[in-house]
């Protein structure tokens, strides 16, 4: 009886605080115009050592704290205090944190509302074990140990009641479906009345996720990245194509949402492969299709022997023209404006050729 009214004061106590922070953050910004973003303030994504308020490519997207911290100081409080900071950093001339990205506008401030506080995005990018051996992905040679329980956390959030119906789960990076709480996880944000998204290779049929795409309480992301199955063993380095469209029709069967993914760089941006690739989602009867670009490797690895350029820039536009003419939905996945994106592809093709240069001298 007692730990239960120690309880309720101290939540009490927090809400109280959170409002009075609430108002006065509201106060010195009210009827100005700022710098903003959508997804900032209702977002919280967990990759490697840290979590973020986003997941966005920029060099220095807007960190959060420590992941080996979480569970001792995330509270709805310490969320706000670092949203909060965050925006303020965001109004800054000389801030570089959210640089260049497409989300982030000028208009006129928007009064944080306590009340509307809640997750509308948790992304869990912290899967690093993996079946395929995607040529892309750096992933593939590192054997983390899980540092965090994603069950526990997703409890937490609850608790801290920033976790709704209106709230979607994202399972990113590595291979979900391998996860040893995979089915858990699942089974925690179907009772809840989350809604989930997988991000998976497909190699691996699920049958719970089969279930949830067939209560419309999930839905998946399979990235396939090939029309041709050599040109599938070539990216993945595993022969599955067959496999994975296999799996891709059984899911699609459920009339759920499947999206299947296409990151676009020099291996796969023939004209011939994409028109394959769209033949293959004609006959699975896929309607979403998710274009995105290679660009992690080529920045970070100086091994890579593919390019993106101005070819793979026409195979975006030309995936996308495809598709629309058969009626499939296309979403994009390039952060940044397309002037942006041009400059920024220039900058790392002339950095690539100094650091090709550089290691053979």
């Amino acid at each position: 009886m007692v730990e239960n009214q120690k309880s309720k004061e101290k939540s009490f106590n927090a809400e109280t605080n959170i409002r009075k922070k609430i108002d006065y953050f509201n106060a010195r910004y009210i009827g100005k115009t700022v710098n903003d973003c959508p997804i900032m303030q209702k977002s919280l994504y967990l990759e490697d050592n840290v979590y973020n308020f986003c997941c966005i490519g920029s060099k220095s997207i807007p960190c959060i704290g420590l992941i080996d911290e979480f569970m001792d100081k995330f509270t709805k409080e310490f969320f706000v205090n670092r949203y909060i900071d965050c925006f303020d950093e965001l109004q800054s001339k000389t801030c570089r944190i959210c640089e260049n990205c497409a989300f982030l506008k000028k208009q006129k401030f928007i009064p944080l509302k306590y009340d509307d506080l809640y997750l509308k995005t948790i992304g869990f990018g912290t899967f690093h074990r993996c079946n395929v051996g995607c040529v892309y992905c750096g992933d593939i040679t590192r054997n983390i140990p899980d540092v965090i329980n994603i069950s526990e956390v997703f409890d937490r959030l609850i608790s801290e009641c920033l976790v709704n119906s209106e709230t979607q789960i994202i399972l990113a990076n590595g291979e979900p479906t391998i996860h040893k709480q995979f089915e858990e996880i699942l089974s925690k944000a179907f009772n809840f009345d989350t809604k989930i998204q997988v991000r998976t290779n497909g190699l691996l049929f699920s049958d719970a996720l089969y279930k949830g795409l067939h209560s419309g309480k999930a839905s998946v992301n399979i990235s396939v990245d090939s029309g041709k199955k050599e040109t599938y063993a070539k990216i993945k380095r595993v022969d599955c194509f067959d496999i994975v469209w296999k799996n891709i029709k059984k899911y699609r069967e459920t009339g759920g949402e499947v999206q299947i993914k296409y990151i676009i760089f020099s291996y796969n941006s023939s004209k011939e492969e994409i028109e394959a690739f769209v033949n293959k989602c004609l006959e699975a009867n896929i309607n979403y299709v998710v274009i995105s670009a290679e660009l992690y490797s080529l920045r970070h690895r100086i091994e890579c022997d593919w390019e993106f350029g101005e070819k793979e820039f026409e195979a975006i536009f030309y995936l996308n023209e495809l598709c629309r003419k058969h009626n499939i939905y296309v979403h994009t996945e390039l952060y940044f404006t397309l002037e942006e994106q041009v400059k920024r592809f220039q900058i790392l093709r002339n950095k690539i050729k100094k650091r090709k240069i550089e290691s053979n001298l």
